[in-house]
């Protein structure tokens, strides 16, 4: 499968690192290891890490079809905010879209490049970056 999933407790952290091309299958299948996780817990913020992620990872069918599966499931329900650390430009646009698209879900999603800032807004209480500076949010996974 192209994506590992990790809790961190102490944080409060879920990953979903992506090493190969996601379908929404694999989507769908990560979302479920993470909730069956024996560490999962109501809140976790999640981190979507596409660093390692090849080019092209994703056809725009699928990332319909992963929006609409999180529309339709709830998810936000269930976790706290949402990064996607995309450090490559055409993953970042591809990343952005979906913060763009997500409006209609339930949680917060941002896209990033870098990981250091994501974690920040990640751990953030306010919806601040370490910068102090306010960040937007849109609602979303």
């Amino acid at each position: 499968m192209p994506v590992t999933t990790t809790i961190d407790t102490a944080n409060g952290l879920a990953v979903h690192t992506v090493v190969g091309d996601l379908s929404a299958g694999d989507f769908v299948s990560a979302i479920g290891d993470r909730v069956s996780h024996p560490d999962f817990e109501p809140g976790l913020h999640v981190l979507w890490d596409f660093s390692n992620a090849p080019p092209g990872i994703l056809s725009s069918r699928d990332l319909r079809g992963m929006l609409e599966y999180g529309r339709q499931e709830g998810h936000g329900a269930r976790i706290g905010r949402v990064a996607l650390l995309t450090p490559r430009q055409t993953h970042f646009a591809i990343a952005d879209s979906v913060e763009q698209m997500s409006h209609e879900l339930a949680v917060e999603l941002r896209a990033f490049q870098d990981r250091d800032e994501a974690i920040a807004w990640l751990s953030s209480e306010d919806g601040t970056s370490a910068s102090g500076h306010a960040l937007d949010s849109e609602e979303a996974e």
